[in-house]
């Protein structure tokens, strides 16, 4: 305890410059040592010769319902309320700035809460960040992002479908990371479908500039403008970027279910999404088949399976509680 006591004792004694004025408040407030701390403290106390007025004490008063200490509460309370009384004679200046203090780093706690924003199969959310970021997340999504975007970038993680308005904030830069990319842009609206289950993971761009780059490779990066869409296959690293209809793609914000040139793959997986089922099939019959379509919102599964039928005449299949076997 005695290292504590001369610590104390020694900042108390002088003027300091505002590092060490702030190293203090942060070794003060931390709860380590909670009890040596206030044994040091109580200490200074019995040796100041000072006078307590009823407006150092009003101002106390004041500072403890700020900080929600009740009397009834005196078992275990807060280390900034026991040595109130010393900062009280001592410098009351010094627990204002430990409150201020305290508040900035629960203030900093509570912002940089993680929300996690689920939609389960046939789901879609409506989502507004806090700076105002528009977002329409798809069936079977998960979006993760913080209460506040309190740093000099404004980070998402996604693991599913959705389409992005960004609020503008050109010294902010939005960064979207799905499956093996990021995509940043500042103010633009765009899409991607980056399930991780799926290899290939899609940016469509609708306005304004992205860019995207892949993580495992830095020196990758492709701007996007308007009406392109990029496609990253994972498993052989291709890149391919192509000129798409923006407005038709734009309708799967509504639950339309809309496809340009999309493998069999991409198709009955967004259909599992949308009516929470699962198809058992051999994807190597499938391959290199590529089809445009488009399904209502309330379209149901029977019609889909109808219309792949006619686009893929060798497409049987059977249907047993939520699996569909295709043969």
């Amino acid at each position: 305890m005695r290292k504590f006591y001369k610590l104390t004792s020694f900042y108390f004694k002088d003027k300091h410059s505002e590092k060490v004025n702030t190293l203090f408040r942060q070794w003060l407030v931390d709860d380590s040592d909670s009890e040596q701390k206030a044994q040091a403290m109580e200490l200074l106390w019995n040796e100041v010769d000072a006078q307590v007025d009823d407006s150092t004490l009003h101002d106390l008063e004041k500072l403890h319902a700020r900080l929600n200490l009740s009397e009834s509460n005196t078992k275990r309370r807060p280390l900034v309320y026991r040595l109130g009384r010393v900062a009280a004679s001592i410098a009351l200046p010094l627990l204002l700035s430990l409150a201020t203090y305290h508040y900035t780093k629960e203030y900093y706690i509570f912002n940089s809460t993680i929300i996690e924003c689920t939609t389960a199969f046939g789901e879609t959310k409506e989502v507004t960040l806090s700076d105002g970021t528009l977002v329409w997340l798809s069936p079977g999504s998960i979006l993760t992002y913080p209460r506040q975007f309190l740093g000099d970038e404004r980070n998402i993680s996604l693991n599913g479908e959705a389409s992005f308005k960004v609020a503008k904030d050109p010294n902010k830069r939005l960064v979207v990371k799905a499956n093996n990319i990021e995509v940043e842009a500042i103010g633009t609206i765009f899409s991607v479908v980056g399930y991780r289950d799926l290899s290939k993971t899609t940016v469509t761009l609708e306005e304004g500039k992205v860019r995207v780059g892949i993580l495992d490779d830095k020196s990758s990066s492709v701007f996007l403008t308007p009406n392109e869409q990029i496609i990253y296959d994972a498993k052989g690293g291709h890149i391919t970027r192509r000129k798409v209809n923006v407005e038709r793609i734009a309708l799967r914000k509504d639950q339309y279910l809309v496809f340009q040139e999309a493998s069999f793959v991409e198709i009955l997986h967004a259909i599992e999404k949308k009516h929470g089922v699962v198809f058992n099939y051999d994807s190597s019959k499938y391959e290199n088949r590529f089809f445009t379509l488009k399904f209502t919102p309330d379209e149901s599964l029977e019609s889909m399976l109808d219309v792949l039928k006619e686009v893929n005449k060798d497409f049987r299949f059977k249907i047993k509680d939520k699996t569909i076997f295709v043969f």
